[in-house]
């Protein structure tokens, strides 16, 4: 038997209108302090609201339009955003984590916003350098579950993004509405994207970097060299507390080395011995027991460190859960012989998109050789004076 520790806890400070606690983009500091404390941090303004509007409707476009024939898959209904008798478990693509359909995405809105520029000036100060790539990742979405009219609904001016009887288009009064706990997401499922006996102990182990045309795992299971491994997401909606998101264990990295040492040689370490991207926290362990939800303004940056135990929980409110995932890393030291698959993979999956590509994205993407972006990177200092 594994006896964990039982760790301090830290508990998160919220605004005045009960969102959790958030920075500006100016605010460098400040956002820093925060980060070392809690293992995460909230940039607000990050996308516009028009590219928030934009990423909405892109998301919806991927799920109107996806292909269930490549999997062999008869859907009971083709998905429509503007009526939500079919948004079913047999029709809507979404998986029991939240994440949309099985693959990355693609689309010219997605694009734009990994090149956003002051995304990227958050990662370079958490993360103390300019020469970096940014991941191809997944959007997430989560159904609403709460008051569902049956009937379709009125088309929304700003792209579908909550659900209200006032919406629906019928003629019955009082309107019909219906919960729908079964499209929920999975409750608990609190876990590390790396193993913290690996990373934290003194060999060394993980996986050197090689792009083997997986965009989702790319650095995943990374060795730990000393600087920071970080995870992050867009947010496209108002996400409160019952909306569905993120949630963690606020302050966990601080005590990393004594939970490592607490449960070293246990039967926990023994079983994911051999595991360096995904480590389920133990249902016995205390930590379950410590976790917040992060509720994140519309347009905003949440960033986490690996370290952090976490995980989505499920939607219980008439709202859509709607984010872009994002990581940033440096450029591996062993990327030169992997780098040539790499740009190649992501020129063909920006494809008809590469005319909206920046600088920096060229960059960011490794479209560009690394002579290129070291003398350009140190220009991109974009957007502090818009929020200072």
């Amino acid at each position: 038997t594994t006896h964990f520790p039982t760790l301090p806890r830290h508990p998160v400070p919220l605004a005045a209108d009960g969102f959790t606690q958030s920075f500006l983009p100016s605010q460098e500091a400040e956002y820093q302090q925060f980060f070392e404390e809690f293992g995460f941090v909230i940039i607000d303004g990050v996308v516009a609201p028009a590219d928030v509007v934009r990423s909405r409707e892109e998301i919806w476009e991927n799920v109107e339009q996806f292909d269930w024939a490549q999997f062999s898959v008869q859907p009971e209904h083709q998905v429509h955003r503007d009526d939500p008798r079919t948004w079913g478990d047999r029709s809507f693509p979404v998986s029991r984590e939240g994440f949309f359909g099985m693959d990355v995405a693609i689309g010219a809105q997605a694009w734009r916003n990994r090149q956003n520029a002051c995304m990227y000036r958050v990662f370079t100060i958490l993360l103390q350098k300019e020469t970096l790539w940014c991941s191809v990742d997944r959007w997430g979405i989560m159904r609403p579950t709460i008051g569902i009219p049956e009937a379709p609904l009125n088309p929304s001016p700003t792209s579908r993004h909550c659900v209200e009887p006032s919406q629906a288009r019928t003629t019955t009064s009082p309107v019909l509405v219906q919960d729908h706990p079964e499209w929920q997401t999975e409750q608990k499922w609190l876990h590390w994207d790396l193993n913290p006996h690996v990373w934290a102990g003194s060999s060394g182990l993980g996986q050197p970097y090689q792009f083997v045309e997986n965009f989702i795992q790319e650095n995943n299971g990374s060795p730990n060299t000393g600087e920071r491994k970080l995870q992050g997401l867009l947010n496209f909606n108002p996400n409160s507390s019952r909306d569905g998101g993120f949630v963690c264990v606020p302050g966990f990295p601080q005590h990393l080395a004594e939970y490592v040492a607490a449960t070293a040689e246990s039967p926990f370490e023994s079983k994911w011995a051999q595991e360096y991207e995904f480590v389920p926290v133990d249902e016995a362990d205390p930590l379950q027991t410590q976790t917040e939800r992060i509720s994140l303004r519309e347009g905003s940056l949440l960033i986490w460190s690996s370290e952090l135990p976490h995980c989505n929980f499920p939607n219980s409110s008439n709202r859509f859960r709607m984010c872009q995932y994002v990581k940033f890393f440096s450029v591996p030291e062993s990327a030169t012989t992997t780098l040539a698959t790499r740009r190649k993979c992501i020129t063909a999956a920006i494809g008809p998109h590469l005319g909206l590509v920046s600088e920096l994205g060229r960059n960011i993407f490794s479209l560009n050789s690394y002579l290129k972006y070291q003398l350009s990177a140190s220009r991109v200092w974009i957007c502090l004076s818009v929020y200072a």
